[in-house]
């Protein structure tokens, strides 16, 4: 297994600023641009040398993922240990180097108490999205940004399979409630045969897909509806033992299963073979969770297109997957609105062909069609013509006053627009004219 161009140049840069006095430095790699390969070098070239290294992940199940990874890059074991963050509070050795994968988690006390607990370890980060929920900056526990190649530049060296993204229909998510910055009981939302109806119109037969779900029962719901319908299907949570876990994943690697329904374990890090489509049935307020989502399906294959369908508009909330971020180390910034209230990330679904796109433009960039003007648009043109007429308004209503000579004209245009006390308004005009 070799480092692409790229990642060896990340694993350069990374040693470079280690080299310069950085303690915590994080890489900034989309899904797919394999974070793990890069860390799996890292972690070979200090455990070559006898130095200890620990990587910390966030759920059981990539342990032992990352650990076999890790092996089969070449990585010495003996001083490498994979652990998950929740039981590291009692680990007793001294280790040279910490790698956080995921590690827009790396606030969180949990990852704070193993770091305080190693002092002088250095520490090497890296993930698709440095940005929480929550909103606080990923400065307080690194100390660089270093950003890398885009999913854009990904898509356009054949790293990453191109994207088709659709929103079919909306459902109405407009009363859904937010507990700790995401939303919550959604499940309500989407079991209704009207809502299975939109799904199975749209998916494609044939392609394998994960859909991902409002919650666990409506994960075992899906599953069980598309099983009806002939389309071999699953349910995937952590709550399923291991060794089932791994048969229905080798099945689905396979084609005998079609379609993975899951809640959110097939996220982040999870690593699930190759798939072409992704259904989005769930509504999330989290950046990182959607792009975990949305680029499942992009891993590359010569003259493949991934399918995004994504039945809840988070397109409409986050903009389209491989949207340029201008990613900071900085707290979250409050969303600039313009006038008619909606954010500047935008995406528009084509009326003809269906397929969403980045902006506000018109023309289809797929198919060429007029979409017409945007809300914003007409929004702006009429307060044009408001703006326009209240000015047309106010020259009249002041040529009819300049045409009013006398005391006795004025009184009369005052009675004639319904002033309260039109002798006073004409004598307060006679005056003003008199200062002039």
């Amino acid at each position: 297994m070799q480092l692409r161009e790229y990642q060896q140049n990340i694993v350069n840069q990374l040693f470079n600023l280690l080299s310069l006095g950085y303690k915590s430095p994080i890489a900034v790699l989309p899904c797919g641009g394999g974070k793990s390969i890069i860390c799996a070098d890292i972690a070979k070239q200090f455990t070559n040398v006898n130095r200890k290294v620990l990587f910390l992940v966030h759920r059981i199940e990539l342990v032992d993922q990352i650990e076999q990874t890790f092996s089969n890059y070449g990585v010495n074991m003996e001083f490498c240990d994979v652990k998950m963050v929740q039981s590291s509070k009692n680990l007793t050795k001294k280790y040279d180097l910490i790698l956080t994968d995921e590690s827009h988690h790396a606030t969180c006390r949990t990852y704070q108490n193993i770091y305080r607990k190693f002092p002088n370890a250095l520490r090497v980060n890296v993930t698709a999205t440095p940005c929480r929920t929550d909103g606080r900056g990923l400065g307080e526990t690194c100390d660089y940004l270093l950003k890398t190649v885009s999913t854009k530049w990904l898509i356009e060296n054949q790293y990453l399979s191109p994207f088709e993204y659709y929103t079919p229909k909306v459902v109405d998510v407009i009363n859904i409630q937010k507990r700790a910055g995401e939303y919550v009981d959604q499940t309500s939302l989407f079991d209704k045969p009207k809502i299975y109806g939109d799904i199975f119109k749209y998916y494609r037969i044939g392609k394998k897909a994960i859909c991902y779900c409002a919650s666990i029962k409506h994960s075992q719901k899906m599953a069980e509806e598309f099983n009806k319908r002939g389309i071999p299907a699953a349910h995937l949570d952590g709550g399923i033992e291991k060794s089932e876990r791994k048969r229905i994943i080798e099945k689905f690697r396979t084609g005998k299963i079609m379609v993975l329904c899951n809640f959110s374990l097939i996220a982040e890090g999870f690593d699930v073979p190759d798939c072409d489509m992704v259904l989005l049935l769930r509504k999330t307020a989290s950046l990182n969770l959607y792009i975990q989502m949305t680029m499942r399906c992009m891993r590359f294959k010569e003259n493949k297109t991934a399918i995004i369908l994504d039945f809840c508009g988070n397109v409409f909330e986050h903009g389209l997957p491989d949207e340029d971020r201008d990613w900071t180390l900085n707290p979250k910034v409050k969303i600039k609105t313009n006038s008619s209230s909606e954010p500047e990330v935008v995406a528009r679904t084509c009326n003809h062909c269906f397929k969403t796109y980045a902006g506000r433009a018109r023309i289809c960039p797929y198919c060429h069609a007029d979409n017409g003007k945007t809300k914003k648009e007409i929004e702006e043109e009429k307060k044009a013509e408001l703006i326009r007429i209240a000015e047309v308004e106010w020259l009249s209503r002041k040529q009819e006053q300049g045409k009013a000579q006398t005391f006795s004209e004025l009184v009369q245009l005052g009675v004639k627009r319904g002033y309260e006390h039109p002798a006073q308004w004409a004598f307060r005009v006679l005056q003003g004219r008199r200062k002039k």
